[in-house]
């Protein structure tokens, strides 16, 4: 079974990511919080192939556990497991949030600016950990039906 973890910058289209997923045949979850992530992927119940979205303002994202957590899904020879990280430059992300009316997740007292370079920072481990890292800021990139 193929298994993509999705993550990335917020508003750099992982929701959109796994809707295209869906319509080439995976099975989509969005919003999983990190530890979920083995008992949802290892569930003898699932036969097909498999996104999950993962996304960094959940409560309990620590980017330490999530990788370990990656890595070890990676080491189950059951599974072809894969991270997809999603980014875009700042100034897109900026321009996608405040399109949606809505204050950086991360930081959401502070500047929108702020809470990118927070994130940004935040996510350097994970994204140095991806197997495909995905520019998003032009939507023409974002053909993941090679997968």
């Amino acid at each position: 079974m193929k298994l993509l973890v999705v993550t990335g910058m917020s508003g750099a289209g992982k929701s959109l990511a796994l809707k295209m997923l869906e319509d080439c045949g995976y099975e989509t979850l969005d919003h999983v919080p990190h530890a979920l992530l083995r008992a949802i992927a290892n569930s003898t119940e699932q036969k097909r192939n498999l996104a999950i979205g993962v996304n960094v303002s959940a409560k309990d994202f620590s980017p330490k556990t999530f990788i370990e957590i990656v890595e070890s899904l990676r080491a189950n020879k059951a599974l072809e497991c894969k991270l997809v990280f999603l980014d875009s430059d700042d100034e897109m992300l900026s321009q996608r949030l405040q399109e949606i009316g809505e204050q950086h997740p991360l930081l959401p007292d502070r500047t929108i600016r702020d809470g990118i370079k927070y994130e940004r920072d935040l996510l350097m481990p994970v994204r140095d950990t991806a197997d495909m890292v995905i520019d998003s800021s032009d939507y023409e990139d974002l053909d993941l039906r090679k997968f």
